[in-house]
């Protein structure tokens, strides 16, 4: 089986800094057959480190159903990115009305 991993690059530098997240392609060996599919999923602490919060940040936001929308798998929870680029374009921003200095 052969893998690579999430591609995770800064854009631009602002005030919030955006990130350009593209999924690599992983293969898969499925007896006889190859199966490409698409890496598109994170777990708890990817996504912490990711928007540069604490992984009990992450869980908080999940329990009080205010993150980004997940997925469970047993006990294991994913996000897709997907996901986590709608939910952060959902967020509020700030600093859209200019200051008068004076």
């Amino acid at each position: 089986m052969t893998q690579k991993t999430t591609a995770i690059q800064p854009q631009e530098k602002t005030a919030t800094t955006r990130f350009n997240i593209q999924p690599q392609e992983k293969t898969v060996l499925v007896g006889s057959k190859n199966i490409e599919t698409l890496l598109k999923f994170l777990n708890e602490k990817e996504v912490a480190a990711l928007l540069g919060v604490s992984v009990a940040t992450v869980r908080r936001w999940r329990l009080l159903h205010q993150g980004p929308r997940y997925l469970k798998l047993g006990s294991s929870v994913r996000y897709s990115i997907e996901s986590i680029s709608v939910w952060l374009q959902s967020r509020p921003t700030g600093g859209g009305h200019v200051a008068e200095v004076g």
